[in-house]
């Protein structure tokens, strides 16, 4: 058994592999070309397999901060995922001897993909970062537009961000606007203000999701337990767009029990 411990095991890897290529194209915000996870694993496996280096990842926490709705205006075309993953390098031969990194991670996608690339983002960032490998990227140069906005949109994300109240107003702004906008509008905040200002976009995000997953949960125990008033209730205190979003949370059969409590109040 060896008797390298996990920093020298890393150091030796480091010193065998020290470039990954560039292998895929990626368009949105201008063009360029990217490094993938594979690409790294590819170049990195032989390496950490000879040094005895094992990975483990775990989900630190995630959630979808924004949900694809074709019926706005402008479309949202994606889900966005949000997600912080640990990412260790363990020491096969004393599993107990690891280093342990932490990193965040977004992907955008129109089904049920976000979890998984949200993962491999935070593993490829991880193992870029842990061996030092050098990509001839320039990110911190990369030029990214952002999307356009109007004043009107501008003054209200001013006022939800001031306020700091209002979880629930601000998701329902934010699904009305669209995904791209708020990109733009999320790179809007003054010099001095842009980290306080993301938080409070975050700590929104949170606040308005858990009070629709409240909703959603309360929907369940109505339906379960035959409670139809409270059920139409829990219902008709919301407003349009948030009872859209709340119907992204529920399951077919529960949509189908409010509409009918629904037509039975009529």
């Amino acid at each position: 058994m060896s008797e390298k411990n996990i920093y020298q095991r890393v150091n030796a890897v480091m010193q065998e592999v020290a470039y990954v290529q560039k292998d895929v194209s990626v368009s949105g915000g201008g063009s360029y070309k990217a490094v993938s996870h594979d690409m790294v694993l590819a170049v990195l496996r032989k390496a950490m397999l000879a040094q005895g280096i094992v990975t483990r990842v775990q989900l630190q926490e995630g959630t979808v901060i924004q949900l694809r709705d074709l019926s706005q205006t402008p479309e949202i075309k994606m889900n966005l995922y949000q997600a912080s993953y640990r990412v260790d390098f363990v020491n096969m031969d004393n599993p107990e001897d690891f280093l342990s990194t932490v990193f965040p991670a977004h992907a955008c996608d129109t089904g049920d993909k976000g979890p998984g690339k949200a993962t491999s983002m935070a593993v490829k960032y991880a193992m870029l970062k842990t061996f030092g490998l050098e990509t001839g990227e320039n990110e911190e140069a990369r030029f990214y537009e952002a999307p356009q906005f109007t004043d009107i949109q501008k003054e209200n994300l001013d006022a939800f961000i001031e306020a700091n109240d209002n979880g629930l107003g601000f998701i329902c702004f934010a699904a009305t606007v669209g995904e791209q906008v708020m990109e733009g509008l999320n790179s809007s905040f003054d010099k001095g203000k842009i980290s306080s200002g993301k938080e409070t976009v975050r700590k929104l995000t949170r606040e308005g999701w858990d009070i629709l997953k409240a909703s959603a949960e309360g929907v369940e125990k109505a339906i379960s337990t035959g409670d139809s008033g409270y059920l139409l209730q829990l219902v008709s205190e919301l407003k349009p767009i948030e009872r859209g979003l709340l119907a992204k949370m529920l399951e077919p059969s529960q949509i189908q029990a409010i509409q009918k409590v629904q037509e039975l109040a009529k």
